[in-house]
């Protein structure tokens, strides 16, 4: 989902279908304290990912409930879709989401990557500006 010129979401909010959460339907919008009291499955401390998570957590100021700590992200969508626990999950795991697992936006928090395009100072403009509009086209960088 294009957030812009040159910008795309790059996490996505996975709950389980069958929670306190029930009802929200795939793809809706829900506020930041809904997600305060519930149960949690945070990235394995220490990676990349978990940096960019609790950083974002935390300038939410959202103290998640952790119940779970997880290294794959196919697990951690298949515990969602038990109904165990909430995560913030890139958007490049969600490609293989199984049942039972509602992606919602949370507006509160927008975790984006920005793209920039660089090319050498003799590269065709031609070139460099074709590139360009074609990562433009490009409705969600997961499906690269």
């Amino acid at each position: 989902m294009s957030q812009g010129p040159g910008r795309w979401r790059v996490g996505s909010w996975a709950l389980p279908s069958r929670s306190a959460c029930r009802g929200i339907p795939h793809g809706s919008r829900m506020g930041l304290e809904a997600l305060n009291d519930a149960p949690w499955i945070l990235h394995v401390r220490g990676s990349s990912e978990a940096s960019v998570f609790d950083f974002v957590l935390a300038n939410a100021g959202l103290h998640p409930r952790v119940v779970a700590s997880s290294d794959d992200f196919n697990a951690t969508l298949r515990l969602i879709a038990a109904g165990h626990a909430v995560a913030m999950v890139p958007q490049l795991a969600m490609t293989g989401c199984p049942a039972g697992v509602a992606e919602v936006e949370v507006p509160e928090i927008e975790l984006t990557r920005k793209i920039m395009a660089l090319c050498a100072e003799d590269a065709s403009a031609d070139l460099a500006a074709g590139i360009v509009n074609e990562l433009r086209g490009v409705d969600v960088i997961r499906n690269m």
